[in-house]
Parts: structure tokens; sequence; C-alpha cells
């Protein structure tokens, strides 16, 4: 076959034309047809370039092997490997696979249903858990593909071998499965697509195929030098391993991943400088907007290094978390306000319009509001108040002696006393006719004050009754 020949050749089994391969290499399709024909032979130059794009050696395409082999010269290989395949290393290598992600897997999904799940959380909580749930069903989705390929290849390696024969540019693989040639392949060194060591193994992967090389090949004694294809692995898979950014792309991701840690201990403190602000609303919105642009950019240029094969799971880490935080302390503030401002409303306020002289309130522990009429009753708030602590010891000593306060209640104004409670000290005020601890002498809706007293504290409910009086 001559020179022509074998450009044609690999010219159509690349799949381009004649005025394709000339444009690649930068030559009219003229040019390329007098080769084919052989009027004419490429230049050195030339040469190189077919080398590259046919993927093929300068010795092949200008047919020197063939002569070798024709004068009966061989070209022995630098390097020749067997390799029996057992079974145990296999089935090692797959268990340990399996365990890992199994476990990783069951853990999201534990964490994901106890956020999702639970109703005293909110709703940034849920949206991660469910977001924890995806990820989980990816994993085990993924799991299982690579489960089923792990265990075709128990079932099928053990006993059989590969051959390896390494030359300078190049290695040929021969597989032979129960003694028998099934397939052989060429493959150049510059074509290995990723080289990753996973126990006991070497996975070199190269058109589409996976190829598995023992580690114990390798093993040998301490002075013994390095071998060719040890060496081959070794740099591919560093090769592959990804890699820390470099210049400006290094400089923003550590920025970011700093910043990103920085939001998060400024949120842990935040809710004490916005409850002092003189418009806590408007200081959280301020506040919200570089918490939560500052991770989302650490979780986005994170994305952005994995995809370029480069070290950013850091900033995916750090800035999803932290933006979740974010999101959640943006939901809860907004209430957190709220019950601030209506405990400062509720220290200034006095509740003797309501007829019963309380000490000062400290702050209010929780709060409950309601409304309509339910089987005859209706609660419009009922506060769990602790009160100042020097005015409490005053305003107790007088008790003992005041009728508006009971120590116990009788079963006889059970009626206007609704649900049950622990306190030192009661008193119902009805509030529609101003008495004190006293059943409404006519049927009708009455409001009511119910204070119970207890240790610096106490319950304050305010509530009406459809009252119906005895005939």
């Amino acid at each position: 076959m001559t020179v022509g020949q074998r450009i044609q050749e690999h010219r159509k089994k690349n799949g381009l034309s004649q005025e394709e391969l000339g444009q690649r290499l930068l030559v009219s399709r003229q040019t390329v047809s007098l080769w084919e024909k052989d009027q004419t032979l490429p230049t050195v130059d030339n040469l190189l370039l077919l080398k590259e794009i046919f993927g093929i050696s300068v010795d092949e395409l200008l047919g020197a092997d063939e002569k070798k082999e024709e004068a009966g010269e061989t070209n022995p290989p630098l390097e020749s490997w067997e390799i029996t395949y057992r079974r145990e290393p296999l089935a090692e290598m797959s268990r340990r696979y399996i365990w890992l992600r199994l476990v990783l897997g069951i853990a999201l999904v534990l964490l994901g249903l106890s956020l999702l799940l639970d109703r005293y959380l909110f709703v940034t909580d849920r949206v991660f858990g469910a977001a924890l749930l995806l990820i989980s069903a990816l994993l085990f989705w993924n799991l299982g593909s690579v489960l089923k390929r792990k265990k075709k290849r128990v079932r099928l390696l053990p006993g059989n071998r590969l051959t390896l024969a390494l030359y300078e540019e190049e290695m040929y693989a021969v597989f032979f499965r129960g003694g028998k040639k099934e397939w052989e392949g060429r493959i150049l060194y510059g074509e290995l697509e990723r080289v990753q060591k996973d126990g006991a193994f070497y996975l070199m992967y190269h058109s589409g195929r996976e190829y598995l090389i023992p580690v114990s090949l390798f093993e040998k004694g301490e002075y013994d030098p390095e071998t060719r294809l040890e060496a081959l692995l070794k740099k591919l898979e560093d090769q592959s391993k990804r890699k820390k950014p470099k210049g400006l792309l290094r400089a923003v991701s550590l920025v970011l991943c700093g910043l990103t840690y920085l939001t998060y201990f400024v949120l842990e403190g935040a809710s004490v400088f916005l409850l002092a602000a003189d418009d806590p609303h408007a200081a959280l919105a301020w506040t919200m907007i570089p918490a939560t642009v500052i991770p989302a950019g650490s979780l986005i240029i994170g994305i952005c290094l994995l995809c370029k094969n480069k070290k950013g799971l850091h900033n995916v880490i750090v800035g999803a978390v932290v933006l979740c935080a974010a999101l959640r302390f943006c939901a809860v503030m907004p209430g957190t306000i709220k019950w601030h401002e209506r405990q400062r409303a509720a220290a200034e306020e006095e509740l003797v319009d309501l007829g019963v002289e309380l000490p000062p309130i400290e702050s209010i522990v929780q709060t409950y509001e309601g409304g309509g009429f339910v089987d005859g009753v209706a609660h419009f708030s009922t506060q769990n108040v602790q009160f100042k602590v020097k005015e409490s010891i005053e305003f107790e000593l007088g008790l003992p002696g005041d009728p508006a306060w009971m120590t116990e209640l009788p079963a006889e104004l059970l009626p206007i006393s609704v649900g049950t409670m622990e306190f030192d000290y009661l008193s119902i005020y009805n509030i529609t006719t101003g008495e004190f601890n006293t059943l409404p002498a006519e049927s009708g809706t009455y409001q009511f004050l119910r204070v119970a007293y207890r240790a610096g504290g106490g319950v304050l409910d305010q509530y009406a009754i459809e009252y119906t009086a005895d005939p």
C-alpha cells in the first residue's frame, strides 16, 4: 500500500472529506488529491500534522512497519504484562463502593425526612430537607447503575486474562476469555481519558472501555526501578485529579469562601443589632442582601470550578450551608422583630383599665392569639409574662389580704374559668360588669380577664363566654 493510499484510508476512516482535511492542514483540496494519487508527497510538517489528525505514528503512515515485517524485522515492546483476574480483589472493591455510598445515602434520607416532617420547622428547613432527599435519590440511582456494572465485572472477569505490550507512544491490549482471544485494541497514550485508583486496582479509561490493572503488579523491593506502565498510570492519575485553581480564579474562590464563613458568624449576632435599630425591618432588608449574595456567589463559583475539574467542593459546601442559614434567618427574624415590638409595647402598657393592678412586665415569654366562639367560648389572647423582680416582691406582700385574689378556684366559679393552670394566686375579672370572682346574675355574653400569678410571673388570659344563668 502506497503513502497516498494510506492517507486516503485514514481520511475516510476519520470521516473527513479532502476539503475538510485540507482546511485542517491549511492546504488546498487539490494538494490532498495529489497526495492520495501519489503524484506528490506531504512535507515533514504536514506528515506531523497528519499524524496528530489520524492518531497514528509517522512510521505507520509511511509504511515503515510493513517494510520491517516484509524484511523479517520485529519491533519488540518496551514492556509486556499479562494480568489474570482473581475474584476476591474484584469483590472487595465492589463491597467497599456499596457500603460507603449506602451509609451516606441512608444518612441523607434520615436527615432529609427529619427536616421535612417536623411541623415546627420553617419553610427553608423543609426546602433543605427536600433537597437532601433529592440528592439521596440521585445517589441511590447512581449506586444502582454502578453496582450493576460492578456485579457484571465480578461475574465475568475472574479467570480471564489481559495482556499489555507497551511501546514508545502506544500500547496494545488483548483480552482473552476462556483461553480465546475476544478482542484486541491499540491505545495511544495521548488518547487515554483518565486513570483513577480504586483500592487494589488502577482504572484506566479509553474509548468507552475500562481497563483494570492490579496494583499488586507493581509490588517490588525497595531499590527496584519504577516500571514504564506504573509511571504512566501514576502520571495520568495525577493529571485526572482535580487541581487547585490559579490566579484570579483562586483569589476569588478564597475571598468568597472567607466572606461566607464571616457571614455565618455575623448572622449569629445580627439579631441583637437589628432589634436595637430604629427601623428593624429596614435594617433586616439591608442585612439580608449581602447575607444571601455572598454565600450564593461562593456556591456558584464552587460549581463552576468543579465543572472545570478544579477543586471547589469547599466553596459549594460552605455556600450551601450558609445560604440555608441566611434564608432561615430571613424567615425567622420578622416574627422575632414583631415579638420584640410587642414586648416593648407590653412593658410600657398598664392593665389598670381592665380593673387588675399588676407589677410592670419585664418580658413576654409567649403569646397566643385567637378569636371566634367555639362551644360558647372565645379566646382573644393568652400571654405568658414575666414581671419585674423588685415590683413583684412588693406586689406579693399585698396579695393575701386582697379580695380580688384567690389561692384556689371554688367549684362554683368553674363555668367562668375555662381550662386549668397552676397558680399561687388567681383573679377572674369580669370586664363587662367590673366584678371580681363572681358569677354573672343574668345570661349573656361576658368578657373576662383571668390572671394566674405564680413566682414573679403569670398567665394573662382574655376571653369571652356565652353564659347561661341558673333560673
